[in-house]
């Protein structure tokens, strides 16, 4: 799992989520100019007790795609960030650790070559999943782990984040 820094309690409002209280994670700690940028990751707390978790981030310039990716891979158990630009996408990679990072190719700022990249650039060691709608050329598909084209997300996204987060699973 990525590390964690800061706080780690009960919602201080006792506020429920989903119909169940949860904890408040500091998963990184941000420049004060990030704004923007997500500060903590509310987690069901009858997730929270069960085994580490492993954390991804999904990039994506559509906000329709990130919700799906959340939603398939948090019914898994895994914890997720989501980023709807590049250059956020980036800085998270920067500041955070992942498991595994799920990225679009074809974003506004860069594509997701170049975004992929910059994060074997800064995190060797963190698996990189290309999820796109269109081709992914053949230098791209050498550069990351795994490629799953967005019409195969129902069959092919699970498995394949499973098994890049957890190398001993059999293929």
């Amino acid at each position: 799992m990525g590390k964690i820094l800061g706080k780690l309690g009960l919602n201080p409002f006792g506020r429920r989520a989903s119909g169940r209280f949860c904890l408040e994670y500091t998963l990184c700690q941000l420049p004060p100019d990030s704004a923007e940028l997500p500060v903590a990751l509310r987690v069901p707390m009858s997730q929270s007790c069960q085994r580490p978790q492993k954390m991804l981030l999904c990039i994506d310039d559509s906000p329709e795609i990130v919700d799906y990716e959340r939603s398939i891979l948090e019914q898994s158990g895994y914890l997720v960030l989501t980023a709807t630009s590049a250059r956020r996408g980036l800085a998270l990679a920067t500041m955070c650790s992942f498991d595994a990072v799920v990225l679009d190719y074809q974003m506004p700022e860069m594509n997701g070559h170049q975004l992929a990249h910059e994060i074997r650039r800064l995190r060797p060691e963190t698996p990189v999943v290309m999820f796109s709608g269109g081709e992914v050329p053949e230098e791209t598909r050498q550069l990351v782990d795994a490629v799953v084209h967005k019409t195969e997300a129902h069959r092919e996204l699970l498995p394949t984040v499973a098994r890049l987060c957890n190398p001993s699973m059999p293929s």
